[in-house]
Order: structure tokens, then sequence, then C-alpha cells
């Protein structure tokens, strides 16, 4: 039997409070509300509508990145100014790990984007905040 934190009195045994897993009791399980499910969101987020998707897959080919003249200067963030404009338009972000991705901007806060990153296949929602990108270029 599982050891968890999910406590049952009953009353009916006249015994003191029992351990009980979630799994094996279902009584106790059926007043909880709403289900605890690990996958779902907390309440507190909101979840993204379909009124923000692309209309559909990014342009085929990725661009080519800027090479930055030799002793000129290194951007440290991204303002929220400047990819502004890039709002419901698609957008290539070269952050500053990783490769760069296709997305689709619908929100730009004073620290942070989100919308959704092309994976390849299909369109996946995702945030990031506006220090980890290196650059962007609108299209």
């Amino acid at each position: 039997m599982y050891l968890c934190d999910y406590f049952r009195d009953d009353g009916c045994y006249g015994e003191e409070i029992q351990p009980c897993c979630p799994l094996i009791c279902n009584d106790y399980m059926d007043r909880i509300q709403p289900p605890i499910i690990p996958h779902m969101m907390p309440p507190n987020l909101e979840v993204p509508d379909s009124k923000g998707l692309p209309p559909g897959p990014p342009p085929p080919s990725a661009p080519t990145k800027q090479a930055q003249v030799a002793g000129g200067y290194q951007t440290y963030a991204v303002d929220q100014g400047s990819i502004r404009r890039c709002v419901n338009r698609y957008i290539y972000i070269w952050p500053r790990r990783g490769r760069g991705f296709w997305a689709w901007l619908n929100y730009i806060g004073r620290k942070s984007v989100s919308g959704y990153k092309w994976n390849g296949y299909r369109w996946i929602y995702f945030g990031m905040d506006l220090r980890e990108i290196d650059s962007f270029e609108c299209y």
C-alpha cells in the first residue's frame, strides 16, 4: 500500500485517522472539489484560447542571423518596444542558448513574451523572458 498525505476519518469504525491512498479510497476522492489531476494547469493561470492561433505553418526557410560587427555594441536584452511590432506576425527568435525557432506572439509584457512556438509539426504554447532573446526578425 502507498503511503501518502491523504487521510480518512469516516467515524464508522470508531478508530483514529487512518492513512489512505487516493487511488484506493474512491469515496474520499469523490469529496474533493475539483479533482486533483497532475497534468492540469493551476487555476490562476490563463489557458490560451484558439483566437490567437497562427493562420498556418511558418515560412519554409529560416532566416540567417546577421553577424555582429567587430567593436560594435552588444545587446544585453531585447526591449519590449522593439518587439511589440511583431505581435500577431511570424517572428524568428534566436535565444541566447539553444537553436532559433519560429513563433507567433500574442502577448508582450514588460519582461516577457508569450504565444505559440513551431516545433516542426505544430504550434505549441510557450512563454519566454525578454532577457533570454538574443535577436529576432519579424515577417
